[in-house]
């Protein structure tokens, strides 16, 4: 799972692998859902009835099959998206809160998702299946693509608005445009300028 996940995140890409996995992790769900609504294997077995066709097999494989999908992107991509996306004087503090965070999310999955298929049923596959498409409109809109960038480059994508960054990347438009690049490195050359006269004065 580790090493295809790798896989994911450099020949797919962040952006591509999170939507992608959203669009392929709801579908298990929208099937388990709908099998679970119209073949009510839970009212089944309190008549006696626990033998199950094919498409009950289905369902028990598209358990496993989402699993599978979210595991190789929206597990896997976030921590390598979450690892390179600070500043390095923040980095160690952004990633401990992030990975806290993914925790907690995880924590409160596990315990209320029985309830939730006690209580709502069918319900709760279809609701787990709209989290993922709204996760995917979300990583299409505001999660850009950080395959490939530098720590310079970095910095410039995240100043501008979200969605207006992936727009552009989505058009193909630089992340630093040709006067930016000129502008940091005529910044970069005045400073080190700067840094040699002083040193030279102590002298």
């Amino acid at each position: 799972m580790c090493t295809f996940t790798f896989v994911v995140v450099e020949r797919v890409g962040r952006h591509k692998g999170l939507i992608w996995g959203a669009a392929l992790g709801c579908i298990p769900m929208w099937y388990i859902g709908g099998y679970v609504m119209k073949a009510d294997p839970a009212g089944a077995a309190l008549k006696g009835v626990v033998n199950r066709d094919g498409w009950g097999y289905l369902a028990m494989v598209a358990v496993y099959v989402n699993a599978f999908i979210i595991c190789a992107t929206w597990q896997g991509i976030t921590w390598t998206y979450a690892s390179e996306i600070f500043p390095l004087d923040i980095r160690m503090l952004c990633v401990s809160l992030t990975t806290a965070d993914t925790w907690l999310g995880s924590f409160i999955i596990a315990r209320s998702t029985p309830y939730m298929i006690s209580d709502l049923g069918y319900g709760a596959y279809f609701f787990f299946a709209a989290i993922l498409v709204a996760m995917g409109i979300w990583g299409f809109f505001f999660v850009p693509e950080t395959k490939g960038i530098s720590l310079e480059e970095m910095d410039m994508l995240f100043l501008r608005p979200m969605h207006k960054a992936v727009w552009a990347q989505l058009r193909g438009h630089p992340i630093m445009q040709e006067g930016e690049v000129i502008a940091r490195s005529k910044g970069l050359e005045e400073k080190e300028v700067g840094v040699e006269r002083v040193e030279m004065d102590k002298k």
